[in-house]
């Protein structure tokens, strides 16, 4: 008894195949916001755009992690 072949199963989980230049075979990604579905590349821009943003400000990864537990914790205990 075979199970679901490949196609079934991206067909069934929705998934979508990237190109992307830096994998020599297609990627298959669920698309999280309607039908965009990010590139490695793309994905790379924001990351470092946010990095950016915590620097210039002077912060980190660590201090913005840091603020948001701190911002969670006071709000759940108002």
């Amino acid at each position: 008894m075979a199970g679901p072949s490949f196609d079934d199963w991206i067909d069934q989980l929705g998934l979508h195949e990237v190109r992307d230049p830096h994998f020599d075979k297609p990627v298959y990604r669920k698309a999280p916001f309607g039908n965009l579905t990010l590139s490695a590349d793309i994905e790379k821009e924001i990351s470092a755009s946010l990095r950016r943003g915590w620097q210039k400000g002077g912060c980190t990864y660590e201090c913005e992690k840091q603020k948001a537990h701190e911002d969670k914790r006071n709000t759940s205990v108002r």
